[in-house]
């Protein structure tokens, strides 16, 4: 029974306004997400005519690549390079490729010190 007690006063009620106000952002975003389903299927539907020819949808990913030299072809007369370990490239790049049914529109390789948000997108894709 103490114990019971003990638990009980560790717990604290929670406001019920604050729970309706929670209850309420969920409901509106429910709603919305709904709305823009319905916006998306009358696209679909309007691009179902057309054999949905005219979508199109793209990706970016991160790619590092790295290089160290450890070797290479030489002819007999030639000598053996000397390859310093300093020598290790390594670079980061982020890649933009959108397509469609008719092909590839546009690979974009993201510039070094450029961020990708909206501006750059876009600019440029």
């Amino acid at each position: 029974m103490k114990e019971q007690k003990k638990k009980k006063e560790g717990i604290k009620k929670k406001s019920p306004l604050k729970n309706q106000t929670l209850k309420t952002d969920r409901l509106k975003e429910k709603k919305k997400r709904k709305e823009m389903s319905f916006e998306l299927f009358q696209v679909l539907t309007n691009c179902k005519h057309y054999g949905y020819r005219n979508i199109i949808t793209g990706d970016q990913s991160w790619f590092i690549y790295n290089y160290a030299p450890e070797g290479a072809w030489v002819l007999e007369d030639e000598e053996n390079p000397i390859f310093e370990r300093s020598q290790l490239l390594i670079e980061k790049m982020m890649i933009t490729v959108i397509w469609g049914v008719w092909g590839v529109y546009i690979v974009d390789q993201l510039p070094e010190g450029t961020h990708f948000n909206s501006e750059y997108f876009v600019e440029y894709i």
